[in-house]
Parts: structure tokens; C-alpha cells; sequence
């Protein structure tokens, strides 16, 4: 399933971001209003919102995997989901613009709300993306205010059939591989090099996790955001915004597949667009909340604070963020030679007798950068700590065997894969003054304000070829 967010993602982004700005043309295209849905939501978000501090327009990107109608040729999952949820940011002054994306396994505390029908939906701890599955776009809305402290003023809610339409709209977006790829899961089969994508195979590359970067899904937002970006900068530099019938097509492939609330139509957007379209693309940007591994699932994560406060403090009243907290810190094992962190494999195996020690240990690797990290069972007993590797993977054991307080046992296994296995023993603790073997206490988190291109003239749409 979360292969398939990019499809919300770049229709999201690409929707909420290229409608506004060519808007003013809609002018003559008021027929486009009867392709976009509408839902009453605002009077499901309650009285305690958070204070409107000024004229910045904050709207929230729902990506919808619904199979109705058109999009049943997708599978038959019953129900809907949103595995993406992007917060756009465009300044009081309409000169700039931020989309903060929030990963779809973000562990957040969502307020009780109601669902259309009028259901009750109980506050619960639970992923962010579960919301929309629970009581649909008015709850996700309201969480992301409760979480945030933002005021938003509309949605904008897209499923993945109009990503086909709107990508050939585009005329295809150009992403650059390192490698050729032939992916089964997503049916991606492309040479190395450049490729100008279009239709299926467009909804191909971006499907795609496992066969491109590190596997990871944080790794595959980063990517996604530049693809977005590709997407942006192609509209905006293509000569689409003049060309009459190009932009008809695109905004007819785009509000097809648009919900959004009754506040918001195309006379909205044209207003918009009237006080955005002097801003330049460089003034677009994209980040991910700051988050880290959870330790009760390493599966999930949730927020960096302070940084995430301080990140929608700045958003709601549009100030700078604290610059410190603008890159990606780096720990020694960051720097530490030998192969990459995030293409190192690692089983960990809880020998120690403490449980939900392995789960813990688990989700520390991943925010130090291991992010092929894995929990193995079942349990073994250990009385040492122990890292179990193969002659292909002693490189590896050397860079995992850094990140710890002590080096540990090193066991020689038979075979030739590299995947190492790391055994917490009984002499494993994070207890203080107490001796023993541990992680390192200089973990940094994983997505502190991560901040993709901007839309430079340079930008190509894949971080694997282009960065990594």
C-alpha cells in the first residue's frame, strides 16, 4: 500500500501548487468548476481551533487510494486510506511557499471527532494516516490543527487515477537513474540514465521503493519531494501557463480528480493565484516533520521535539525556523568509512532476557542511519553481545561495531551474504554507570527538517542518481 503514495503525493502537490498559479487564466474556463467534488467538513472541526495569526493561506493535501469508480483497476482494497497528508504553507505576502509533508506512520494522539454521518470517532493514539480511514478528511483536518498548532483554511483531496492524466498533461517528468531497474512489485523495467516518464510508466518509477535508494520509506519521501519539484518546474518553465490548450488539459486532468471543501472552488483559487503568480518557483520548498524511529515499534515513527514545535510555531506565525535545526546533523557514524549506513542489512536478536529490548535497539539503528534495521525472532539467549557476520559482510560489522559503546564479540558465519545479525547479550545496557555494551548516546533523528531542492534550475527528479 505505501508504494503507491508518491501517486498522491505528486497529484497532491502538483495539484495545490499548479493550480493557484496558472488560476488566473481560469478565467475563461469556468466549465472546470463541475469537475471538482465538494464536502462539508467545517462544521465537524469544532470550536477550539488554533488562532488564525495572519493572511497565510494553510492548506491541507489529502491522497486518497479510494477504489471507486476509475480507480478499481488499481486492486479492490475495500475502504479508503491517505498515505500522504502535506501541509502547504504560502506566505501572508504570497512570496513563498513550504509543503510540509507528514510521513504516513507518524504516531500522533488524534482528538475525538465525528464522521460525515454524524459518527462518533474516539481520541486515540494511533498513525496519522489512520484518521482519514476512521472519519476522513474533516478528522485528519482536525488532528493535524490539534498536533500542530496551525490554522488551516482548506483541503484539497486527490486520488491516484488523475496522476496519469496529469503527468501527460505535463508532456512526462524527467527522472535519472543510477542503475537499470526492473522492479516485479511495481513493474518497472528502465534502463540507466535519463527518461522523460509519462503514463504507466510514470506510475511505475513512482510505486517503486525497494528497487531505487535504500528501501527506506523516509528515504523515498526525500525522493518523491524532488519529483514533485521536477513536476513544478516543468509546468512553470515549459510554457504550459501560456499555452491555452496545454493548460486546459492539465487543469481538466487535475480537477477531475480534486475534492475539496466548500470554501474552496475555482473562484478561490483564482484569487490565489492573483496575489501568488509573481512568485518564483525557488521560492518553493519542501520538507518532512522532523521525526525519529519510535522505540516501542520501529516500524513507526514520531516527532523530534523540540524541533517539531519550534518548526509549526514558525509555520503558524511565519517566522524563520531556527537555523541550527535546518540540516540534517550528522553523528560520527555518519562519517565513519565503509560501506553507506543505510545499505547495511542488520538482524537484531534479543538475547538479553529484558523485553521489547530488540524493538528499542531496533529503532536507535534507524535513527542513527541503519535504516535496513530489522527486529528477528524469536528470542535467543545470550550472555554476550555479539555480531555475527560472514567474510562479505566484514566491512559492514566494522561500521555497526563503531556505533557502539564496546565492541563486541564478533562471530565468522559460513555464507555470502552480508546481512549481519546482532545479538544483544545479557552484558547490553543503557543503564548509567553501569558497564556494559550500548548504542551510543549521540543518536541524531531521522527527518530533521529535511529540506529537498527548491525548485532550482538544476533540479532532477531523483535523489538516487542525482545526490545519494
Amino acid at each position: 500500500m505505501s508504494a503507491r503514495r508518491v501517486l498522491r503525493w505528486s497529484a497532491t502537490i502538483a495539484a495545490a501548487v499548479l493550480l493557484p498559479t496558472v488560476g488566473v487564466v481560469c478565467l475563461g474556463y469556468t466549465q472546470l468548476s463541475g469537475n471538482i467534488s465538494h464536502e462539508k467538513v467545517k462544521d465537524r472541526l469544532g470550536t477550539a481551533r488554533p488562532p488564525k495569526y495572519n493572511k497565510a493561506l494553510n492548506i491541507l493535501l489529502i491522497g486518497s487510494d479510494t477504489r471507486a469508480g476509475e480507480n478499481a483497476r488499481f486492486g479492490h482494497t475495500a475502504g479508503a486510506r491517505s498515505d500522504t497528508i502535506i501541509l502547504l504553507h504560502i506566505s501572508p505576502h504570497r512570496d513563498g511557499a513550504t509543503a510540509i509533508s507528514f510521513p504516513r506512520d507518524l504516531m500522533v494522539n488524534a482528538p475525538a471527532c465525528t464522521t460525515a454521518t454524524g459518527a462518533a470517532v474516539p481520541p486515540a493514539l494511533e498513525m496519522i494516516n489512520a484518521t482519514f480511514s476512521a472519519g476522513g478528511a474533516a478528522c485528519t483536518w482536525k488532528t493535524i490543527e490539534s498536533v500542530t498548532g496551525i490554522h488551516i483554511d482548506h483541503f484539497m483531496q486527490i486520488d491516484f487515477t488523475g496522476f496519469k492524466r496529469m503527468i501527460d498533461a505535463l508532456g512526462g517528468v524527467e527522472v535519472c537513474l543510477p542503475k537499470a531497474v526492473d522492479d516485479p512489485k511495481s513493474h518497472l523495467e528502465l534502463a540507466a540514465g535519463r527518461h522523460t516518464v509519462t503514463g504507466n510508466t510514470a506510475l511505475a518509477y513512482v510505486r517503486t521503493r525497494y528497487a531505487l535508494g535504500d528501501g527506506s520509506d523516509l528515504g523515498r519521501i526525500r525522493r518523491q519531494q524532488l519529483f514533485m519539484a521536477a513536476m513544478v518546474r516543468k509546468a512553470t518553465s515549459t510554457g504550459l501557463i501560456t499555452n491555452p490548450v496545454r493548460l486546459y488539459r492539465f487543469l481538466n486532468a487535475a480537477t477531475k480528480s480534486l475534492t475539496t471543501d466548500d470554501d474552496l472552488g475555482l473562484g478561490t483559487l483564482r484569487t490565489i493565484a492573483g496575489s501568488v503568480r509573481g512568485m518564483s518557483t525557488g521560492k518553493v520548498g519542501f520538507l518532512t516533520v522532523p521525526n525519529h524511529y519510535w522505540e516501542v515499534d520501529p516500524n513507526r515513527v514520531v516527532l523530534t521535539q523540540p524541533q517539531a514545535a519550534q518548526l509549526f510555531a514558525a509555520i503558524s506565525k511565519d517566522t524563520h525556523a531556527p537555523a541550527a535545526n535546518l540540516s540534517h546533523s550528522a553523528s560520527p557514524a555518519h562519517r565513519s568509512t565503509g560501506p553507506a549506513l543505510a545499505t547495511i542489512p542488520v538482524r537484531v536478536v534479543n538475547g538479553s532476557g529484558h523485553t521489547g529490548l530488540a524493538r528499542q535497539v531496533t529503532a536507535r539503528l534507524r535513527n542513527l542511519g541503519f535504516s535496513r534495521a530489522v527486529v528477528s525472532t524469536p528470542p535467543a539467549a545470550a550472555s554476550h553481545t555479539t555480531i555475527r557476520t560472514t567474510m562479505a559482510g566484514q566491512a559492514a560489522a566494522r561500521v555497526l561495531a563503531g556505533v557502539l559503546t564496546r565492541t563486541p564479540a564478533l562471530a565468522r558465519e559460513v555464507g555470502t551474504g552480508s546481512t549481519l545479525t546482532l545479538v544483544l547479550g545479557e552484558d547490553w545496557t543503557a543503564s548509567p554507570g553501569r558497564q556494559g555494551i550500548r548504542l551510543r548516546d549521540a543518536v541524531p533523528t531521522s527527518g530533521d527538517f529535511i529540506r529537498s531542492s527548491t525548485l532550482s534550475s538544476g533540479v532532477t527528479a531523483n535523489t538516487d542518481a542525482c545526490h545519494a
